[in-house]
């Protein structure tokens, strides 16, 4: 479940002596904090480029990477994978045996029935399948880092006990997620990721992929999906009395960090941006049900071992109102022991709808609306309004075959302004133009938006029609296009 916050790792590292350096640029604001025993210095600009200085990734385990340094290129496969890239939080672990992580297993069904992945582990950690020549793979992240097969193509995860996650630096997740991408690229240099995280893992997925692109550049990480993750942090930065605490996650340097988290809340924000800017879609689930985010739905025990003290109360930790947002209702037994104990925690990973949404989420494409601006007011006159529109459909699964960008208005059927345009890269397409309403039409406002849903991808062979992405399954869709409005609502043109 909960790992640690990497929130403030998006940016380049530097080592003097036992001091950690980090650099962040938000508007010319200079900002430190003490997050265990390091201490952080951010300077920020609304660019998110860090300034240049030296980039220190260290690892206890480092040497078990294959880094693209040191890669044979003999063995490098040329082949185009999609690899989903799955992270547990605090309390899970990595069986030895299985080489699975907890809570994982009903997803990892759904994406094998539906997308056909082989997964590499099903006959466990020392399996000899060879994925050298499969398009889609499915891969753990581990805490402790791993080492890739070049005979087989499979990525082996350390295996980690559950306090793991809750110990570990945060210094340390932060490079073992990027190293662990990096060494995959090594073998695979033309793979692209799709990263799942569950609750602290999600933000340890958020923060890794935003600190990746930094230093690997864009259009590497296709999606972040974040699942029931505490992204603004937490309010708590005391001792919370917890009989159950094996961990010690509730006496520990992480839930200092958590609440250094909470008192900057713009890190998430930013990071959800830089990743945007660098082609990476975000997607932010939580289930409003969750007593640990929700602690008036829980029994008198849970509260006071997961919020009653002030820990939690607030499901909007959840979302990131620049991210697309996907919030539920599953309400479990209080008896329920999904993860952590923890009613509601971990539902959204085995209910059938939700775990249905989440295949559709990753097959969907990534569109992105340069014109029109939100909320531009267009000024009406007698022969009618031009918008003028600009957009980039990108196909994550697949070549595109089509998009269509459409205007709706209230009390009509949407116009259409014009149909996509391919370009020279055979994964995305340009919809550009202006649409032109007529005089006669009265309104005060409308919605720009792209679709791109069914089989405007060209999605592996068989998936089936519940898991083609929805006109809303993705930002820039027709419940999250682009608002614009017409001057006193007068004729609209």
């Amino acid at each position: 479940m909960w790992q640690p916050v990497a929130a403030f790792f998006v940016s380049p590292v530097a080592k003097i002596g036992g001091i950690v350096l980090k650099v962040w640029m938000v508007g010319g604001i200079i900002l430190t904090g003490t997050i265990g025993t390091a201490f952080y210095l951010f300077y920020s600009t609304n660019t998110h480029q860090a300034l240049p200085v030296s980039q220190n990734i260290s690892n206890k385990n480092s040497a078990s990477f294959i880094s693209p340094s040191a890669s044979n290129k003999n063995q490098e496969v040329s082949i185009h994978q999609n690899v989903i890239v799955l992270v547990g939080g605090m309390n899970t672990s990595i069986n030895s045996v299985t080489c699975a992580v907890d809570g994982f297993g009903p997803l990892v069904q759904e994406l094998k029935s539906t997308l056909h992945i082989m997964n590499p582990y099903d006959t466990g950690c020392s399996s000899t399948q060879q994925m050298n020549n499969r398009p889609i793979s499915l891969t753990y992240f581990s805490y402790l880092g791993g080492k890739l097969n070049p005979n087989t193509g499979i990525w082996k995860p350390i295996p980690y006990k559950q306090c793991v996650p809750d110990i570990t630096t945060l210094v340390n997740d932060d490079n073992t997620f990027i190293e662990t991408l990096s060494a995959y690229r090594a073998h695979y240099p033309h793979a692209h990721f799709t990263i799942i995280g569950h609750s602290l893992g999600g933000l340890v997925a958020l923060t890794g992929a935003a600190n990746f692109v930094n230093h690997f550049g864009p259009n590497i990480i296709d999606k972040v999906i974040t699942i029931d993750s505490p992204l603004h942090g937490v309010p708590t930065s005391g001792q919370l009395p917890n009989s159950r605490d094996e961990c010690k996650f509730f006496t520990g340097p992480i839930l200092l960090s958590l609440n250094a988290l909470y008192r900057s809340p713009n890190v998430t924000q930013l990071d959800v941006a830089h990743l945007e800017a660098k082609g990476t879609a975000v997607y932010t689930l939580g289930n409003n049900a969750d007593c640990l985010y929700q602690n008036a739905l829980c029994a008198p025990g849970l509260v006071k071992g997961f919020g009653g003290t002030g820990m939690l109360n607030d499901t909007q930790t959840q979302y990131e109102a620049n991210a697309f947002k996907q919030s539920y209702d599953i309400v479990e037994p209080l008896s329920s022991r999904v993860s952590l104990g923890v009613p509601g925690h971990g539902a959204i990973l085995s209910n059938s709808a939700s775990l249905k949404d989440i295949v559709r989420f990753v097959l969907a494409p990534d569109v992105t609306i340069t014109q029109p601006q939100p909320d531009h007011v267009f000024r009406s006159n007698t022969t009618g309004t031009s918008i003028s529109f600009s957009v980039t459909v990108h196909c994550d699964w697949g070549t595109i075959n089509k998009a269509v960008a459409l205007l709706a208005v209230p009390g009509s059927k949407p116009y259409i302004a014009d149909m996509s345009i391919k370009t020279n890269d055979p994964y995305a397409a340009d919809v550009n133009g202006v649409v032109n309403l007529p005089p006669h039409t009265s309104a005060s406002h409308a919605t720009f938006y792209i679709d791109a849903s069914g089989n405007a991808c060209q999605l592996p062979a068989n998936t089936p029609s519940f898991a083609l992405p929805k006109v809303s399954d993705y930002l820039g869709g027709d419940t999250t296009g682009v608002p614009v409005s017409f001057d006193g609502g007068k004729s609209v043109a």
